[in-house]
């Protein structure tokens, strides 16, 4: 026959384990609730900051690459005059030299490629953007626009 044991006679081991055991599960609990709040905060942190690199509300450039709007140039934060190249390298865009750029604005509609916009600079006019080939004012710009290699992104037949 069977031997029955009394709860009275369990060893304060056994009462040390699940003990033991309901510690760590808090405490794993409150891993896994610290972990979801810094990841909250980093998330939103990541939003904030593309927001702002992105926020066309103060009337600078949209520099579009493909179809996807990567920044925005504040007429704010130009200098006296910017080459265009170095404006766009600011904002982490770096076209190669036979990369073609189409500037686009109100009276302006320009397509060349990287190489031959090393000569154009930006600056601030009237709390736009201005650009300028040499000494020559081309007009304001609303648009950089990057196009994608469309060939490299077709599936093979």
């Amino acid at each position: 026959m069977a031997r029955r044991i009394r709860p009275a006679k369990l060893n304060t081991s056994a009462a040390r384990v699940s003990r033991s055991s309901r510690t760590v599960k808090h405490a794993k609990l409150r891993l896994t609730a610290v972990m979801l709040a810094v990841l909250a905060l980093l998330v939103g942190a990541y939003e904030l900051v593309t927001h702002l690199r992105t926020d066309i509300s103060r009337g600078g450039v949209e520099v579009v690459v493909g179809s996807t709007l990567m920044a925005c140039i504040d007429p704010a934060g130009l200098p006296e005059e910017e080459p265009l190249l170095d404006a766009l390298e600011d904002v982490a865009v770096r076209p190669a030299s036979q990369q073609v750029l189409v500037l686009t604005g109100p009276e302006l509609n320009l397509e060349l490629t990287a190489a031959q916009a090393q000569e154009l600079a930006l600056y601030e006019e009237n709390g736009r953007v201005a650009i300028k080939n040499g000494e020559q004012a081309l007009g304001a710009v609303q648009r950089i626009y990057l196009p994608t290699d469309e060939a490299a992104m077709q599936p093979l037949p």
